[in-house]
């Protein structure tokens, strides 16, 4: 079970493009984590696990947290620290932009694939 979120119908294309193809997002991050623990040498049920309570820990914290997504992941960065070192990477690669890109053309198919349905009026 989940939760229920009221919104006007013109927000549906950015819920499809958020919610409904989220999940999908994740897993494709999980997906780099996973081949990365696995360059490592991390042994695979183990790494799965480490992952997915990773997963778990940074939804509880970002749930019960007022704090914005950035302050958090600032949180965890020590300077010269390891999470540093990955986020200039991230930076380099410009992935938040990318990723922003890759919702937005989510949006942008949902509202096309809205608009080219045939809208009956069942009786």
């Amino acid at each position: 079970m989940g939760t229920v979120t009221i919104l006007e119908e013109s927000h549906l294309d950015a819920v499809t493009g958020i919610s409904g193809s989220g999940p999908a997002y994740f897993y494709y991050f999980v997906e780099a984590m996973n081949n990365a623990a696995q360059n490592a040498g991390l042994p695979e049920e183990e790494a799965k696990e480490l992952i997915i309570q990773t997963l778990y820990g940074a939804a509880a914290r970002l749930q019960k947290s007022d704090r914005t997504p950035g302050d958090l992941y600032n949180e965890v960065m020590s300077p010269g620290g390891t999470t540093e070192a990955a986020f200039e990477v991230l930076k380099k690669y410009n992935v938040q932009k990318c990723f922003q890109a890759s919702i937005d053309a989510a949006i942008t198919q949902s509202k096309a694939l809205g608009a080219s349905t045939n809208h009956t009026t069942f009786k």
